[in-house]
Order: C-alpha cells, then structure tokens, then sequence
C-alpha cells in the first residue's frame, strides 16, 4: 500500500510497483490507509508524506506495530533532501524528521525508499528486507 499525500507521488509508485508484477492500493492519508487496511492487511506499507486525518506518523506506525500476526514491512518513503550527506559505508542513511536528525528504525520503520521510486531501489530493499 503507498500512503502519500500526492496523487501524482502514488501514481509513479504505483506504476513500478505494477512492473514489478504488484497490485498496490492507494491511499491520501493514515485515515484512509487504515480504513483500506480493515479488508486486508498488505505485505508492505509505503508511507509518504501527508497532511489531514485524524492519524499523524507516530500515531499511525504505532497502531501498525501494534498488529501481531502479518504485521506489514513499513518503509519510509522520503524526499531525498531529507537525507543526510552519503552514510560512511556500511552505515545506514541518515534521515531528518522535523529538522531533528532521527534514525527510522528508531521511529519505528523497517527502511527507506527515495522519491522518485525506481525498480532497482525496490528490488534492492525487498531483498535485504526478505521479501518477494
């Protein structure tokens, strides 16, 4: 599922993401997303910028760690001017939420993907991530 605020943002996610032979749904915030997530739970939450809802980020990834059977992989999905200069090798990429440095696992996510999203960038983290 690719939560972002920006129909065109999910537009070009969605059409990698159909490349790569996946059928992801769409949704413009939190609110929406855990609505849709009510039908069925996806593999991987893809989670964007977003304005409005009752959901903020904090809250929203909480309530989705909180699922104990199928928890969905969720990946931050961000501008790459969020990003800290290149990491030394082998150190994760530094990102800031707010202005405030902040790591993404310590938020509560299982990765990053940058905006635009490509195919090698997903095949990429499916695979350190373990999944299909």
């Amino acid at each position: 599922m690719i939560i972002d605020a920006s129909e065109e943002a999910r537009q070009q996610a969605s059409a990698v993401l159909s490349q790569l032979g996946h059928e992801p749904e769409g949704a413009s915030n939190a609110d929406e997303a855990w609505t849709l997530m009510s039908d069925g739970m996806p593999d991987v939450l893809l989670v964007g910028d977003w304005v409005g809802g009752k959901l903020d980020r904090k809250s929203f990834v909480r309530r989705v760690q909180g699922i104990h059977r199928a928890r969905p992989k969720l990946i931050q999905w961000l501008e790459e001017d969020s990003l800290y200069d290149n990491p030394p090798p082998g150190e994760e990429l530094q990102v800031q939420v707010a202005g405030i440095p902040a790591n993404p696992t310590e938020q509560g996510f299982d990765g990053i993907l940058l905006k635009p999203l490509d195919a090698v960038q997903v095949v990429l983290k499916a695979e350190k991530l373990g999944l299909k």
